[in-house]
């Protein structure tokens, strides 16, 4: 208790005193109304010992309840009293700390300027140090531009790549001391001396990437016959890619780059694949309309197999070939899709074709069952190829695949207009022909046309029902319109052939 002594002031205590007496006189106020209730009737004086003894022992566990809640409230006290104590003590001594701290700068502030030509001296010799580590290779740059044009020739392009590499190196470390040197005092001719000396360096560069270029161009015969050069062009590609990362990292921290970087050779190696896609469809069409009449079906089986054969060779062998990353195999689906789509689209899209220039009938017909037939067994969707197709976009939009259709709809409608007349004419001839009328072994009257008219109909049926199942709803459609055509002219014809028939009787 002595440790609360002092720590509240006069009023407060005076205040806490009244505040018990309070409490004491509204205590005993309760205690005889308690009482009183408890002995309102006579008979309850004998129970006058129990009440006393259940109040005392009420009393005792209060009063031992109470004493355990001062007791532990005194304790936090002390703890917390003890605690700011110490906090007291180390803020003294941080303060006793600083104050000597700054004392012992202010001595030390004075010794910066004294300081000064030796920082001069530390950096340049840390860049004297700098300059003989790289001067071996600086000296060796026209030896290693001669064994690195070597090593191309031999197509160890591994090898090749290190040394220039080392040759990099050298240049870019005097270029970014030049850097830094000119961020005080500009010197164009030294970096242009820089720039001569290393001149044999972009050469090289130069031939590495035409290197590359060829193997990433021809990465389906190098996937067959050679797939170790294919993968050593995709490693030195990994090669740049890593450079490129770490000099664009550096350009944040100091602003230096050197001036061919990035190369994105990765990028570059994905434009060479699609356009090798791009060229092995487009070029394997060898006849045009005026060579040959099946030319777009000889041009569309070639894609067939060619396809087939290119994801063979990608899902066994080009598959181990390339980093997993670049997730090879639907890149070049994604690759052949989009060529052949935007190849068939220029075949098939009326806007690009001339008037006289229209596809015909056959054509039409071989587009749309390829189309059809794209992502079945005997292309994409073969089973031992397990390619992904279902994200695929149609191969032909619905505007020129509808386009397309329209073109097969309207010369079929434009052969049946003229073949029905030339049906009826044929068989209208027969009725006058001054000659015997065919017949049957059974000895019935026969006639060719209704058998000429159903192998129209059927043929015209039958290549509807190839080419999807909407098209051939506006086929039959359009059928049975010409069918009640024909029969209204042929129903015309016999009624003037009995006209005139009766007329010569009479």
């Amino acid at each position: 208790m002595d440790l609360l002594v002092g720590v509240t002031s006069p009023t407060t205590q005076n205040a806490e005193s009244n505040q018990l007496d309070d409490m004491r006189r509204e205590a005993e106020t309760n205690a005889l109304r308690i009482i009183q209730a408890k002995l309102e009737k006579p008979e309850n004086l004998e129970k006058l010992d129990q009440l006393r003894t259940a109040a005392a022992q009420r009393k005792r566990v209060l009063d031992e309840q109470l004493r355990t809640a001062v007791q532990s409230q005194l304790e936090s006290i002390k703890t917390g009293i003890a605690q700011l104590q110490i906090s007291l003590d180390n803020m003294k001594t941080v303060e006793r700390t600083m104050r000597e701290t700054d004392e012992k700068l202010q001595k030390i502030a004075p010794l910066q300027s004294k300081l000064e030509d030796l920082r001069h001296e530390a950096n340049t010799y840390r860049q004297l140090s700098l300059a003989q580590a790289n001067l071996d290779y600086i000296i060796k740059t026209p030896e290693n531009v001669k064994k690195a044009d070597d090593l191309m020739g031999q197509e160890k392009l591994l090898q090749a790549h290190q040394l220039i590499m080392e040759i990099e190196n050298s240049r870019n470390y005097l270029l970014f001391e030049l850097h830094k040197v000119q961020e005080k005092d500009s010197q164009p001719d030294d970096i242009q001396l820089v720039t001569n000396y290393f001149a044999d360096y972009e050469r090289l560069v130069a031939h590495l990437k035409q290197l590359i270029t060829f193997r990433i161009s021809r990465w389906y015969d190098c996937a067959i016959s050679a797939p170790e050069k294919l993968v050593t062009a995709l490693r030195l590609i990994e090669r740049e890619e890593q450079v490129d990362r770490f000099w664009m990292e550096k350009k944040e921290l100091s602003g230096f780059s050197p001036p061919d970087r990035p190369r994105q050779w990765k990028k570059l190696c994905f434009e060479l694949l699609r356009k090798s896609v791009k060229d092995r469809i487009e070029g394997n069409q060898l006849e045009t309309r005026e060579e040959h009449k099946y030319w777009l079906t000889r041009h569309l089986e070639m894609c067939r197999i060619i396809i087939l054969q290119d994801f063979t060779i990608i899902t066994k062998t080009c598959l181990r070939c390339f980093p997993k990353q670049y997730d090879i195999v639907n890149r070049f689906l994604d690759y052949y899709h989009n060529c052949l789509k935007e190849h068939l689209t220029e075949i098939c899209d009326p806007k690009r074709r001339t008037e006289g220039d229209t596809l015909t009938t056959a054509e039409v017909y071989t587009i749309v069952t390829f189309v059809r037939d794209y992502q079945g067994a005997e292309c994409l969707g073969k089973p031992e190829l397990k390619l992904d197709i279902s994200q695929l976009s149609p191969l032909l939009e619905k505007d020129i695949l509808a386009a397309v259709t329209d073109v097969f709809i309207n010369e079929r409608k434009q052969k049946f207009t003229e073949w029905i007349p030339n049906i009826v004419t044929s068989e209208v001839k027969d009725w006058y022909a001054l000659k015997e009328v065919e017949l049957t072994s059974e000895h019935y009257y026969a006639t060719t046309m209704p058998r000429m008219l159903i192998n129209m109909i059927i043929e015209t049926l039958d290549m509807a029902k190839q080419m999807s199942d909407e098209t051939c709803q506006l086929i039959l459609g359009m059928i049975l319109q010409k069918i009640n055509e024909f029969r209204d002219l042929y129903v015309a014809e016999i009624n003037n052939y009995a006209k005139r028939y009766f007329s010569d009787r009479q």
